[in-house]
């Protein structure tokens, strides 16, 4: 018998030190956001939109030539030319207009149903999702959260790529939503 008690204190001592040592989800949360900030998924998705901006790398560049001692140096005596030639923004702009160059039309056979539908999707949607598919090029993944707003319509929001970080379970509880 004293040996039984003698191994449930040491359980129990087992048990507690464990639940001591567990991260609380604040602590969780906060550890995730951490990586996220630091990572090169959202450090990709930052170039992403830089580059759809204009400030590319050229314009960081420096003319130099070999020196003294065969190290580079700066050259202050020639011209520095530097050309953005902005590609990667024309062809962002290009495939989005392919896929939403066109208003989207909603058909079905009750008129009420296609004409709230329509009220919903109207082009302040369609400029949302323009700028979702942009998001989804330049970082790799966009988002929109859909609400109820003030008055009780259906309202869409873009939130930027790099400024989401999701994470959980899918229903299957398998694969993380994010990894």
């Amino acid at each position: 018998m004293i040996f039984l008690n003698s191994l449930t204190k040491q359980a129990a001592a087992v048990i507690e030190n464990g639940a001591k040592s567990v991260m609380s989800d604040r602590r969780f949360i906060e550890r995730e956001i951490e990586k996220f900030l630091t990572s090169p998924v959202r450090r990709d998705m930052l170039t992403g939109e830089k580059y759809y901006m204009g400030e590319q790398d050229i314009l960081m560049r420096k003319r130099t030539v070999i020196g003294e001692g065969g190290e580079l140096t700066e050259v202050e005596n020639l011209p520095n030319n530097r050309l953005v030639d902005n590609q990667f923004s024309r062809l962002v702009d290009q495939k989005t207009g392919y896929f939403l160059g066109r208003p989207f039309t909603v058909r079905c056979e009750n008129n009420k149903f296609e004409k709230e539908l329509n009220l919903i999707f109207d082009s302040e949607f369609l400029k949302t999702l323009r700028l979702i598919l942009e998001d989804c090029y330049l970082g790799g993944i966009g988002w929109m959260y859909i609400f109820y707003d003030e008055e009780g319509m259906l309202s869409f929001r873009r939130f930027k790529p790099y400024e989401i970080l999701p994470f959980g379970r899918t229903r299957n509880t398998e694969s993380l939503i994010w990894p």
